[in-house]
């Protein structure tokens, strides 16, 4: 399924983020375009934020540039609705009960060290 972005103006500040991001690397387009494999013009475009969808080339530019996508893309309708369910779960988990929140931030912590321990960071 298709991540679009929330507007107009977040892929054009994704595209200002992933520009900056290079430029601090001191690497030109044409030397990313040998890195990972995508043509400068299409990078040209992505930075300028003529995009609609992310697509494999925008997420590889983001790794490899070691950019954040999260904060410009929207959630796809399937996400949402997975996401609502998944909330209303841990509510009834949680069952109202005080020190709640101070619990869902433990667990939280313990996925980021999770994640951490078995990503090789």
């Amino acid at each position: 399924m298709a991540i679009r972005f929330k507007s107009a103006a977040d892929a054009a500040a994704l595209g200002a983020s992933l520009r900056l991001a290079r430029e601090r690397r001191k690497m030109s387009r044409a030397k990313l375009e040998k890195r990972i494999n995508v043509d400068r013009s299409q990078i040209s475009r992505i930075e300028r934020g003529q995009i609609l969808l992310v697509s494999t080339n925008v997420q590889k530019i983001c790794t490899y540039l070691r950019v954040q996508i999260e904060p410009y893309v929207g959630q796809s309708t399937d996400d949402r609705a997975s996401l609502q369910s998944r909330l209303i779960r841990i509510n009834s988990l949680l069952g109202g009960r005080q020190g709640g929140d101070g619990a869902v931030s433990q667990l939280l912590n313990a996925l980021e060290a999770f994640a951490e321990a078995y990503s090789g960071k």
